[in-house]
């Protein structure tokens, strides 16, 4: 994944952020930003909240965070390799990229009118996100390079047993 991609995300963790992990740990690599929120909640300074397939659901715990920055992680085609990652601002989406039943463009257009100033959305391009599949291979690196990365801890697997369930 490009370089710029993490030192972005990690520098956005970095100041008054809150990574928002959203998916279905059921299905596979659907768990991708679930999964980051574990890797990453013990990371000081770093605040996640996990809201499975429904962020819409946590909107004012997310807003009354007073995080200036919002990262939504989620697994989405971003037409590239398996563990592909992609950031998003949240003002450039438009359509739906997330297969979850409230738009993530209409999450982020809420969370700005509640006063959040950035809204950035890191997609991951899943290899499958079938009912009771296991996590790819390169969703689990992915998922290990960005925690690396934001937790300081370059090189290192930072998260090695991922659990779906």
């Amino acid at each position: 994944m490009p370089e710029s991609t993490i030192s972005h995300l990690a520098a956005l963790l970095q100041r008054d952020a809150c990574l928002v992990g959203v998916g279905n740990r059921l299905k596979g690599d659907d768990a991708a930003g679930p999964l980051l929120v574990d890797a990453l909640g013990s990371v000081p300074g770093v605040l996640c909240l996990d809201t499975g397939v429904a962020p819409e659901n946590y909107l004012e715990q997310i807003v009354a965070t007073g995080a200036s920055i919002v990262v939504i992680v989620d697994a989405m085609d971003v037409g590239e390799a398996p563990g592909s990652v992609r950031l998003f601002e949240g003002a450039s989406l438009t359509g739906g990229l997330s297969t979850h039943a409230l738009s993530l463009e209409l999450v982020t257009d809420y969370l700005r009118a509640r006063g959040v100033a950035e809204v950035w959305l890191l997609g991951i391009q899943p290899e499958h996100i079938g009912l009771d599949a296991e996590l790819s291979s390169p969703v689990r690196c992915a998922i290990n390079e960005i925690a690396a990365a934001v937790s300081g801890r370059a090189g290192d697997e930072v998260w090695p047993d991922a659990k779906i369930s």
